[in-house]
């Protein structure tokens, strides 16, 4: 339970506030990171097909067994996502990276399709130039978690993650643990991007 609370919110909310419907393709970038495999699992329940990227081979694996097609790597993107969908792209992009990724995030979204922010490790995404958006209508958002200002929306969420875990519906993957006075070694595996899932500390 420990694991859940601010990347189960993280996730759910970003999927409310992107609205998913059923049978659409979408793009979750940083598929095998703590956000990101919740994120994967909450949007296959929500029906549609999910496409990840990871950065290793070593993390394909785990994302893989969660059911979704896997792209390795970040230098050829939108080229995986033009095969994986027979030229189409998708309908939405999950980008929590920035600006490292925003022009291949921009280019992977089929018409009408949605780029939606949640993070930026890389980074702010530069300014949108709007005239980039009109030639495939495009959209683009932004969703941060903020659980005073949507106290009642966030206690539902939670009880409905925790629903989920209860009944197996939902997993969390817990990679390593840490005593609380070895933090900094738990901040250095995350920032080396070794990790996939989450990293507790424990007092």
């Amino acid at each position: 339970m420990a694991a859940l609370p601010l990347q189960g919110l993280t996730a759910h909310g970003v999927v409310r506030f992107a609205a998913p419907r059923p049978g659409i393709t979408v793009l979750v970038l940083a598929a095998a990171g703590g956000v990101g495999q919740i994120l994967v699992q909450l949007l296959r329940r929500a029906g549609t097909r999910v496409l990840g990227v990871v950065s290793t081979e070593a993390k394909r694996d785990v994302v893989a067994a969660i059911g979704i097609e896997v792209i390795v790597g970040y230098q050829n993107i939108v080229e995986a996502v033009r095969s994986l969908t027979d030229g189409r792209g998708v309908d939405v992009v999950f980008d929590s990276v920035g600006r490292a990724t925003q022009t291949a995030s921009l280019a992977s979204l089929a018409r009408y399709g949605q780029l939606v922010y949640y993070g930026d490790a890389s980074g702010l995404p530069a300014p949108i130039d709007v005239d980039v958006l009109y030639d495939r209508s495009l959209r683009v958002g932004a969703f941060g978690l903020d659980i005073d200002g949507d106290a009642e929306g966030a206690g539902a969420a939670r009880r409905e993650l925790v629903t989920a875990l209860c009944r197996g519906e939902l997993r969390i993957s817990v990679t390593k643990t840490f005593p609380l006075a070895e933090a900094a070694a738990a901040h250095f595996e995350i920032e080396g991007r070794k990790s996939t899932g989450k990293i507790v500390l424990v007092p």
